[in-house]
């Protein structure tokens, strides 16, 4: 039996998750965790598999989902294109802050952007093609992935029994 291409992790506050994909000499972070000694397990477990984290996806711009950035300075730090207008505007890093010392946790530094993609598009990250979608309604900004070879979908927070559940429903317009 051939090891699992996918790891999940777990950090201490809401649950919240994030995901390990291991190619073959490289591997994928999905929104990585909270904080820096949960950072530094999923970088070290990338290592222990023979595949450093070299590619990095964010699903939107939630405090709690760019916290960990800063922990992959080699990687490239892929979102779609309304995460990173969060991100690059510097709101993130005080909302980073102000959670860093609300909850008592030390963070791996500050989030940046290398990628900014449309969403509803096939991406290329190193080994990794990942398909992009909108996935609205937690945050205007959400982005859902879909990793075909693995057959595996990626939906950030909208699965958390934990976190924040919630839908927004916008009425139509026009």
């Amino acid at each position: 039996m051939s090891p699992p291409r996918w790891e999940r992790f777990e950090a201490f506050l809401w649950e919240t998750t994030s995901l390990l994909v291991l190619g073959k000499r490289e591997s994928l972070v999905v929104d990585p965790a909270i904080t820096s000694e949960e950072v530094d397990g999923i970088a070290r477990r990338a290592q222990e598999l023979g595949a450093p984290v070299r590619q990095v996806l964010i699903t939107h711009g939630d405090w709690d989902h760019v916290c960990g950035i800063g922990a992959f300075p080699d990687a490239v730090i892929a979102m779609g294109e309304e995460t990173a207008t969060k991100v690059e505007n510097g709101s993130r890093v005080q909302s980073i802050q102000r959670a860093a010392e609300a909850y008592g946790f030390a963070t791996s530094g500050s989030p940046r952007v290398d990628e900014a993609f449309q969403r509803g598009r096939a991406v290329e990250l190193g080994e990794f093609v990942v398909e992009t979608f909108p996935l609205v309604g937690h945050t205007p900004d959400g982005t859902g992935f879909r990793l075909r070879e693995l057959g595996l979908l990626v939906v950030g927070d909208y699965l958390s029994s934990i976190e924040f559940p919630f839908a927004l429903h916008r009425p139509r317009t026009g």
